[in-house]
């Protein structure tokens, strides 16, 4: 009587560990995108909580705009640029507490080596009373779109971005990331705003 084999060969340990690697690669390849997901999911909620941000505070300049027309709108801070370059993205205004570049994490700051978010605005009349008479539509400017753009590098942590300031247009936006254009990412929000009278809800 022959004797029952006992044990495993080589060629089938050598086959389960195969079958083992290339399932543990599998799983490290999912773990990597996953990561890379949360990542650029978390970028982009950053992007749009920044472009909300900036579309309330177009919202209170909007109150200091007490009458129609370009006059009233030289009182405010943002939406006065409608008067001299109206459809054309532009850099705000950054004060201490209000900047065009955003931190890691979606807050202000002005210091160049911390900015991961810019925003831009490009403001447009889009009512006006008399357009054609006055023959500049900021002159009786009734209501203005606010769009608001928030960019950013597809990995904004990691160390191919040229230079973290931020631009006043696309195509200077673009040329940050050079030769990583196609890395840059962009969100974009967008309000209407009116003069309000003084004593107006």
């Amino acid at each position: 009587m022959s004797r029952a084999r006992a044990g495993y060969t080589l060629i089938e340990i050598m086959t389960a560990v195969f079958i083992m690697t290339i399932g543990a690669a599998g799983i490290l390849a999912m773990q990597g995108a996953s990561v890379r997901s949360n990542q650029d999911a978390n970028e982009t909620t950053t992007a749009i909580n920044f472009a909300t941000t900036w579309v309330e505070r177009v919202k209170r300049d909007a109150r200091l705009w007490t009458e129609v027309g370009g006059v009233a709108l030289a009182k405010t801070r943002y939406l006065s640029v409608v008067t001299t370059s109206p459809n054309t993205w532009f850099l705000p205004i950054s004060t201490p507490n209000e900047s065009a570049g955003a931190s890691y994490h979606g807050f202000d700051t002005p210091t160049t080596a911390l900015i991961r978010f810019c925003v831009n605005l490009k403001l447009v009349v889009v009512h006006a009373y008399n357009p054609i008479t006055s023959g500049v539509a900021a002159t009786d400017a009734n209501a203005i779109r606010a769009d608001v753009r928030v960019w950013w590098h597809r990995a904004a942590s990691d160390i191919n971005r040229a230079t973290p300031e931020c631009k006043p247009s696309a195509a200077n936006a673009a040329s940050d990331a050079l030769p990583n254009e196609p890395r840059i990412r962009r969100q974009f929000l967008s309000t209407v705003v009116s003069w309000r009278a003084v004593g107006w809800q």
